[in-house]
This record gives structure tokens, C-alpha cells and sequence, in this order.
């Protein structure tokens, strides 16, 4: 045996776990740090930018091809669409087993078949991966004094700053969010066109044929040649003044003559401020597997050194990091370790009472943890949260085994044998009970590491941690721990007074516990219905849980969405965005904040449409909870007129998120708006279940319908096509040429004269050239009306469809509400609507649902692993009956406390199931060994169970003070984690009691159920 081996080889040994230790601190340096494990899920997004089009017409010629084409793919989960003001977005969703890149490439072929049938104006399709990485890590804001204006920022930050910092190792991409990119403006004015008998196409042909930068050749000489370059290409506004478009008797008429060039902005509907003052962010966005901490604290460096030399009136600020959390919630996760171990090492040192025995058990921790680090590194895992959530919970584990070798090594040194001999036949007895805990405790965590869904994605890295390191401390356990018994145990006969005292009153302890289980054997059926009580009282007390997804955490960090009524300018939307501003920057709770008007996600945003990011101060500097801060902000912010505000948390991602999501679907945008309507005053109606409801389709967005009379234009000699053009060049903001400036190119952009200050009835002074080229009034061709529309179309799945988005108040799970939600749908909604969760909604009821199939199969593994070790389909029974024992401890401890059942939770809940069977494997494995010896199984069944008590009893208390500092919500992020921490705890100590009491009794009835079905079987043959 290798225990053997190791007990004449103890150098040998402990090279081999200096090996580990060194692979093992090595990984540890080494492995990237963040928050979450790294998850890659097959989302792609395509985005098609046409500018000044509306919803429909976005809808028509943008997201129809795209779709149809996309919607052919092999594992298409779900296809969502927006259709905007100028932009089209198509979001794909793959089944978990398609490769991002291959389902990309598929997109990426998809979209160009349907390339051919988009229209000639469009932008070319971006396709994007998405992902969590794709979400910045850090936000640098960039302000200045009244020397710097916005566009300066924006090439501040774009050409210097940014090269900058993507050359730093880890960088992925640089943002810069809140850009106003220079652009020139043509700025035409329709009356002063037709007093001069010209028209719009007149002023965009003569840009485009006289600012163009054409390759000209070059000229050979006999020995040099020269490259000709012709400059005709501008560098600013002003010799666009000058631009001749046409000779009217002789005499030029220029660009200024009709309308007026000016420097300005790409798009002046977008404004970014932080803290109030105007600014142009730098999002880090890191590479995929990238450290998180370590990238922050290179940016942090760099710019930092790059501020040195900022020009006069320019500084930075740091808007966001998201690394500040991490590093907090890893560093606190390391001193639970450390708590942890030290808690671990206190009950061995209380149980056994001696120094050198403690060291031999407390050996176990850091050797396993550190052998789990090298294989975690070898599979190319991270530190994050989970991993190293999943060692916290091994501490208590680890040393199970090692205290159980230990104690029988020292049993057979109290009855007279030597230490190498004590640990060799300990080791022995114990080895094979050690090995089928290992394997038990596989059976629950690798179904863990390969669960179905999101949650599957997320929790397989710490599955396959546990899993690991608790192989590695059996490992210990059988190779390690029996060398060292064999060199550091003693056994003396004259012992301390303390260590008298104590003895005594843990004989005291057993003879009480010997005293309640003869009591169990002679009413053995009052044992089984109490057994069966705990297991009714549990049941009960989880269908009395609250269910969430997981619990509030306070990142000192949420969101705000805020709108005002659909056509609202950017001017309007800002005068509300700044009381916003006043009232956040008045609250003593609140650090910083970033706001942004007018930006969407992949493009042009709505100018009625904002966000801001604000960062309260650090939590031991407020009184409130994060939560209950969002919630005095929802009160506020609902009093301020002109607008609604929403109050939303922030994900890991960096991305504001509603924890109610519905979708209704309905391919009539009217029917679909009054059946929001219905559905939006329904839950207006419960501000105790659901606040802050809004939805993602307007239909009352200002709207101009233009109609052609066709036959008067074909009479008048006009096409449709040069009235479209006409109005898509006046008010649509074309990029018709470009100019170069300082290596740079810009865009020429058309607009009107007056833009902000005109009414409808503009339309009437807008005149077009006739194929007999003469003027022709818009006037006597098109009729208007004043209407409304949708300001976005949304589909789901190709059926139009309207997002409906709650948050619940403070002390609301999110699994009542969204049942109640849910029921209201299912009786009230007509048979011709239908809806699907979505968001956080979906992911909570996929997550609950894989993770309950994950019992089972744990459950089934425990069964059939117990059954191969133990050579017995009735055994494994008997050890799993301490299953259901746990359940009164750990429901009945959540709903004591008024604690949510959530994911985290859950885990608690498989992770009870393995350790469970632990303390029932080393009862029946030495009751069977006693029945080998000729015991009754009535009295083999007593006699192992007193032997086994201190084992049982001292295994349980290091678990459980193990478990304590994440029970006690300890460190940042520590409130999320509680739930998994109460529910093992508590379920470990009333399965410990009752496991105690009920396995032996439980053992020797299905003991007499198999002589009794052996003895049918033999009669019948």
C-alpha cells in the first residue's frame, strides 16, 4: 500500500509534496484574478447604421434580410431585434454548446448573403462577439477649464491617450464614450437656395466633385521620379465657404452665398458629464483571461504618468473601477481562508489535546489546498470569487480524513503498539472509508461542474475545485498524514491536568450520548418518526422560503435610466438630467457619478433617453445598505417633473439590470401596446411587489407622415427619389465627402440652417429641379400630417414584442414576484398573446431547474458509488438516510433568519448532501467490519458507534467552524455568500445529531429487512 511506502520513505514524501507546494504556489501567482470565472457564451450582435431612417423603415430593409438569413443557423436559441431611430441591431443567441467563434463566422456569412438586399445608404454591418468581457473594467474621465471644449477632449483622448493605453499587455479595447468627433457642417438654407434657383443636390454635387483627394500617378525622369499628390481635398470649414456651385450670368455662386460651412460635431445629440462637469470617458475593456486587478493597476500606473505631461487646463478623474471590488472581495475571501484553517486547527487542537497531533492534522490544510492550486492552474482556471469560495468550504474537509487516520494511528498507540505500526494498521482500517467520502463527495460536486444552463458555465470551476482539492486531501490523508504519525505521535501515560479535566467531561459527553442511543434501540419506531418529522419539518420550511436568484450585494455602485417624453430634444432631456445631477451630487452617500444623454449601446441613442453610473463612498463610510440607498433615490427621483427616472443595479458585467423581465409578443404593434398597457397598471397597482415598471415600446413618439401625390410629381416631371434624397440630405445629417486634418479623416456632414427653431411647415419651403430643370415647391407635391410612432420596434424571436422591466423593493424575492407575475399572465392575458421570461427572470427559473437535476443525479451517483464500494444495493441506503436528516437544519435555519433560498443556497444544499454521508460512512464501515468479526449486528451496530463518536463529533465541529465566516456574511460580497454558509452549518449539525441516533437504529432495521427478503428468496428456491 502507499501509506507503506511512505512510512519507510519519509523523505521521499515530503519531497514529493514540496514538489506540489512549489507547482502550487507557482499556479497560484500565475492564474489570472477577477471576479467571475471566465464564461463564454455564443451571443453575437449585428448592428447596421442608416442614418435619419425611422423604426419601420429600419425594420423593413434592415432586420428583415438580416433575420431571415440569421434565423437559419444551427443552434439558434433565441433572436432579438431592435429597430431604431437610424439603427438596426440584431442580437443572436446560441445553444451552450456552440463555439462563439464558429456560430461568429456563421453570422458573419449570414450577413453577407444579406448584404445584397440592405440598402445602398447603409453602413456596413458590424458583427460583434459579446460577452462579459466586453464590458469595461474601468472608466477614465477626462475634464478640462474653459480652454478645453468637448471636441478637443474627444481628439485628446482618441489620438493620444488612447494609443497609449492599448499598447498595455491585457488591454483589449479602449472606449471612448462621449466622443464629439469633429466633423464640417454644411449648413444650407432652402430659401436662399431657391432665391439663387438651386437646390439641395446642387450644394452635395459640387462638395463631392470639388473635395476629393485622387491619386494622380507620378512622373519618370531619367534618373528620379516623383509622386504626384493633387490637394483637393480640404482641412476645415472655412474654404468650403467658397466653394463655387454654380455660375448664375457670370457670376459665381458660392457655398456662403446659400448657407454657411462651420466647424463643429459629428452628432451634437449625445453629452456626457462627470460630476457635473463635460467629458469624454476611456472605457479598458480587458482581454479575454486577462488579470483584472493587475490590468487596473497598470492603467492606474500609466495614466498616471501620462498626466505628467497633460497639457495646461487638463486633468482626469477615475470614474469607474471595477477592480477596487474584486480586490476587496479576494483579498476578504483569502482571510476567511485564513480564519477559516485557524478555527479548523482549534477544534483538532481542543479534541486531541496535543501539539503534535495538531500539527500532523493541521499539515493537511495547506498541503491539499496547495496541490488543488496546481491542478486548478494546469487547467487553466482563475482566482475569482468561486475557486476560491470552493477552497474556503474544503477547509473543514480537508482534515476530515487526516483526523480520522490520526485517531486510529493513536488508538492503537494507547493499547500498546509502536508509532510506525500504530499508523500502518490506522491507516489500513480507515483507508477504504476515506476513499468512498472522496468519492461521495465527487459524485455531488462533479454533476456540479457539469450543470446544464448559465449557472452550469459559472459553477464549473468551482465544482471541479472542490472536487479536486478533496481528492487531494485524501490523498494526504493516505500518504502524508500516516508518515508523520509514524515520526511525531507520542503517547504518553501521564497526562496534564487540563488534559485530565477535559477528558472527563468529554466522557462525560459519551456516556450521555451512549445513555440516548440504548434508549434509541429499545424504540427504534419512535426513532424512525422522528426521523421522519425532521425530514416533514424541512420540507415545510423550504416551501415557506422566498426563492431568488441571489442576494443584494453592495458594490457601492448602481445605474440610473431616466427619459423624458418621447421628442424630446437633447436640450430639453439635459434640463432634466441636471436635476438628476443636483440631487445625486447633494447626497452625502453618493462619491461620483458619470452621466451620458443621447448614447446607445452599438450606436446613435435616443436624445429623450440618459443614464448615469454613480458610485456611492465606500460601505463602511454609510449607514445605508446599497439596496436600501436605491431605494431612497427611487422615492426622490419619482417626485421631479418632466421626466422618469429608474434606479437599477448593477451586474457583474458592468450592465444595468432589472430583475423582472417579461416579454409579451404580438405582431400587431396596437394590440401589443394596449396589452402592455394592461399589463404595466396591473403591476403599478402592487407598488409592494414591483417598482420602477417601464417598458421598451413607445408608441407616442412625435412623427411627421410625408404623402406624394405621384401623379402630380410625375406631371411636375419629379422623382420620388429626388424628393426622398432632398429631405434626407436637408434634415437627415449625410456624411456626403471627408477631409483630412492633422492625419486625420473627418466627416462633411449636411444640415439646415436654423435646426433647433423650425416647425412642420419648413417642408413647404423646399423646392426640387424638375426634369426640365426648373424649380418645383415641395409644396404642391407632398401633403403632411403631425402623427406618432413607435420610437423603437422590437422583436423577439421574429414576432414584434414589448419588454416589460421591473425591480422589487427592498425584502421582496425576486422568485414571489415573478410567480405572482406570472399567474396574473397566465389567467388574464387573451389566447392570442403569449409571453416568455427573459433577463434575470429566465436565468433564475433555467438556473433553479438545472440545478434541482443536478440533486438528482448527485443523488443517484452517491447511491450507485456507496453500492460499488460497499458490494450492496441495502448499505448504501443505510448511509443515505442521513440525506433528509440535514433538511430541518438548513431550510429551517434560512427561514428562521428570513433568508431567501437562492443559488448560492442551492449549493449549500448539494455540498450538505456529500458531507452527510460522510459521518454515515465511517458508522457503517465499522459496524460492518465488526459484524466480520462475529459481532450481532444489534450490538456491532452500538459498539461502532460509540468508537466512531469522537471522529463524528470532531470531523463535524471543524466543518462547521470552517464554514462559519462565510455563515456570518464575513468581508465584501460576504451578504450574497451567507445563505450557503447558514444552510451547511445548520444542516450539518442537526444531520450530525440526528445521524448519530438514527444510522445505527436505520442499520440494524434494514439489517433484519435483508435477512428477510434473503430468507423469501431462499424458501422460494
Amino acid at each position: 500500500m502507499i501509506w507503506n511506502l511512505c512510512i519507510r520513505r519519509p523523505v521521499l514524501t515530503i519531497v514529493i509534496f514540496l514538489v506540489f507546494a512549489i507547482f502550487g504556489g507557482y499556479g497560484y501567482l500565475q492564474m489570472p484574478v477577477q471576479e467571475n470565472p471566465d464564461v463564454e457564451f455564443p451571443v453575437i450582435s449585428v448592428s447596421v447604421v442608416l442614418a435619419g431612417a425611422a423604426p419601420e423603415i429600419i425594420e423593413q430593409e434592415i432586420i428583415d434580410p438580416l433575420e431571415a438569413e440569421i434565423n437559419a443557423i444551427e443552434g439558434l436559441k433565441e433572436l432579438v431585434s431592435t429597430a431604431g431611430d437610424g439603427l438596426g441591431q440584431v442580437v443572436a443567441e446560441f445553444e451552450l454548446w456552440r463555439d462563439q467563434d464558429l456560430a461568429a463566422q456563421d453570422v458573419r456569412d449570414a450577413v453577407e448573403r444579406a448584404r445584397r438586399m440592405l440598402p445602398q445608404d447603409a453602413e456596413s454591418p458590424i458583427v460583434r462577439k459579446l460577452s462579459i468581457d466586453s464590458q469595461a473594467i474601468m472608466w477614465i474621465a477626462l475634464v478640462g477649464d474653459e480652454r478645453w471644449d468637448e471636441v478637443r477632449l474627444t481628439e485628446y483622448a482618441d489620438n493620444i491617450l488612447k494609443p497609449q493605453l492599448e499598447t498595455l499587455r491585457g488591454v483589449g479595447q479602449v472606449m471612448v464614450g462621449g466622443a464629439r468627433n469633429y466633423a464640417v457642417r454644411i449648413r444650407i438654407d432652402p430659401e436662399k437656395l431657391a432665391a439663387r434657383d438651386l437646390v439641395v443636390q446642387d450644394v452635395v454635387d459640387a462638395v463631392q466633385r470639388e473635395n476629393v483627394d485622387i491619386p494622380s500617378g507620378r512622373i519618370e525622369g531619367v534618373s528620379r521620379e516623383f509622386l504626384i499628390r493633387t490637394r483637393g481635398q480640404f482641412s476645415e470649414a472655412a474654404p468650403f465657404n467658397d466653394l463655387i456651385i454654380a455660375y448664375q450670368d457670370g457670376s459665381p455662386v458660392r457655398l456662403s452665398d446659400v448657407g454657411q460651412a462651420v466647424d463643429d460635431v459629428e452628432s451634437d445629440r449625445q453629452i456626457a458629464r462627470f460630476s457635473g462637469e463635460p467629458s469624454v470617458g476611456l472605457g479598458i475593456v480587458k482581454q479575454t483571461g486577462a488579470n483584472t486587478v493587475a490590468l487596473a493597476d497598470l492603467v492606474r500606473d500609466r495614466v498616471q504618468e501620462l498626466s505628467a505631461n497633460f497639457p495646461p487646463g487638463l486633468e482626469y478623474r477615475q470614474a469607474m473601477d471595477a477592480s477596487v471590488y474584486i480586490k476587496e472581495n479576494i483579498r476578504d475571501l483569502q482571510v476567511t481562508i485564513l480564519i477559516a484553517a485557524f478555527l479548523v486547527i482549534f477544534v483538532v487542537l481542543a479534541f486531541l489535546r496535543s501539539g503534535r497531533g495538531t500539527i500532523v492534522v493541521a499539515l493537511a490544510i495547506p498541503t491539499s489546498l496547495l496541490i488543488g492550486l496546481a491542478f486548478i492552474n494546469v487547467m487553466g482556471f482563475s482566482i475569482n470569487v468561486l475557486t476560491m469560495l470552493g477552497l474556503i468550504l474544503v477547509i473543514g474537509i480537508v482534515v476530515d480524513d487526516a483526523i480520522v487516520v490520526l485517531e486510529r494511528s493513536f488508538y492503537h498507540m494507547e493499547n500498546g503498539a509502536d508509532a510506525m505500526p500504530a499508523a500502518r494498521v490506522g491507516t489500513t482500517e480507515v483507508a477504504f472509508p476515506a476513499l468512498a467520502n472522496s468519492l461521495s463527495l465527487a459524485a455531488v460536486f462533479i454533476p456540479v461542474a457539469f450543470t446544464g444552463g448559465i449557472v452550469g458555465r459559472f459553477f464549473f470551476e468551482f465544482g471541479l475545485t472542490v472536487a479536486v482539492t478533496v481528492f487531494a486531501s485524501t490523498f494526504v490523508a493516505l500518504t502524508l498524514t500516516p508518515m508523520l504519525c509514524s515520526r511525531l505521535l507520542r503517547y504518553k501515560k501521564r497526562r496534564s491536568f487540563l488534559f485530565d479535566l477535559s477528558e472527563r467531561h468529554l466522557k462525560r459527553f459519551e456516556s450521555i450520548y451512549v445513555w440516548i442511543l440504548k434508549g434509541a434501540f429499545k424504540r427504534r419506531g419512535l426513532v424512525v418518526v422522528i426521523a421522519l418529522m425532521a425530514f416533514g419539518l424541512g420540507v415545510a420550511a423550504l416551501m415557506s422560503i422566498p426563492q431568488e436568484f441571489q442576494a443584494d450585494e453592495d458594490r457601492s455602485r448602481f445605474m440610473l435610466v431616466f427619459e423624458t417624453p418621447e421628442g424630446s430634444t437633447i436640450r430639453e432631456t439635459d434640463r432634466f438630467a441636471r436635476k438628476i445631477e443636483a440631487e445625486l451630487a447633494r447626497d452625502p452617500d453618493v462619491s461620483h457619478q458619470f452621466l451620458a444623454v443621447g448614447m446607445g449601446p452599438a450606436g446613435p441613442g435616443q436624445p429623450s433617453r440618459g443614464i448615469s453610473f454613480v458610485t456611492l463612498t465606500p460601505r463602511q463610510d454609510r449607514e445605508l445598505h446599497q439596496s436600501e440607498v436605491m431605494q431612497k433615490f427611487r422615492g426622490i427621483l419619482s417626485s421631479i417633473p418632466d421626466g422618469r427616472a429608474f434606479v437599477l443595479e448593477l451586474t457583474p458585467g458592468g450592465v444595468g439590470g432589472s430583475p423582472i423581465e417579461i416579454v409579451l409578443k404580438n405582431p400587431d404593434l396596437v394590440e401589443l401596446d394596449q396589452l402592455q398597457d394592461q399589463v404595466m397598471g396591473w403591476m403599478r397597482q402592487k407598488p409592494e411587489w414591483f417598482v420602477g415598471v417601464r417598458t421598451n415600446l413607445e408608441l407616442n413618439k412625435p412623427q411627421i407622415d410625408v404623402r406624394i401625390d405621384r401623379e402630380r410629381a410625375a406631371e411636375m416631371g419629379v422623382s420620388v427619389t429626388q424628393i426622398s434624397n432632398t429631405l434626407r440630405y436637408l434634415l437627415g445629417e449625410v456624411d456626403i465627402s471627408k477631409i483630412e486634418r492633422m492625419a486625420e479623416r473627418y466627416d462633411v456632414i449636411t444640415d439646415v440652417l436654423g435646426r433647433g427653431s423650425m416647425s412642420p411647415d419648413f417642408l413647404r419651403s423646399i423646392y426640387v429641379r424638375n426634369s426640365s430643370h426648373q424649380l418645383v415647391s415641395l409644396d404642391s407635391l407632398i401633403s403632411y400630417e403631425e402623427t406618432v410612432g413607435p420610437s423603437e420596434i422590437h422583436r423577439f424571436n421574429r414576432i414584434r414584442s414589448a419588454t416589460i422591466s421591473a425591480s422589487t423593493p427592498p425584502g421582496v424575492a425576486m422568485g414571489d414576484a415573478v410567480n405572482l407575475l406570472s399567474g396574473y399572465l397566465d389567467q388574464e392575458l387573451p389566447p392570442q398573446a403569449d409571453y416568455e421570461l427573459a433577463g434575470m427572470s429566465q436565468v433564475f427559473e433555467e438556473s433553479f431547474y438545472y440545478l434541482t437535476i443536478t440533486i438528482i443525479f448527485s443523488i443517484i451517483f452517491i447511491y450507485l458509488v456507496l453500492a460499488a464500494q460497499f458490494e450492496s444495493f441495502i448499505y448504501p441506503l443505510t448511509i443515505m438516510t442521513s440525506l433528509p436528516l440535514a433538511t430541518v437544519g438548513a431550510f429551517g435555519s434560512l427561514w428562521l433568519m428570513g433568508m431567501n433560498f437562492n443559488v448560492y443556497a442551492f449549493i449549500g444544499l448539494i455540498m450538505l448532501m456529500g458531507l452527510v454521508t460522510k459521518n454515515s460512512i465511517l458508522l457503517i464501515d465499522y459496524t460492518n467490519i465488526l459484524v466480520a468479526r462475529g459481532r450481532k449486528p444489534f450490538d456491532a451496530a452500538q459498539e461502532a458507534a460509540r468508537e466512531r463518536f469522537r471522529p463524528v463529533l470532531m470531523t463535524a465541529c471543524s466543518t462547521i467552524l470552517g464554514m462559519m465566516p462565510i455563515a456570518m456574511g464575513f468581508g465584501t460580497g460576504g451578504e450574497a455568500r451567507a445563505p450557503l454558509g447558514i444552510s451547511i452549518v445548520a444542516g450539518l449539525f442537526t444531520s450530525t445529531a440526528l445521524t448519530l441516533i438514527v444510522i445505527p437504529v436505520v442499520y440494524t432495521l434494514y439489517d433484519q429487512l435483508q435477512n428477510f427478503l434473503l430468507g423469501k428468496m431462499g424458501r422460494k428456491a
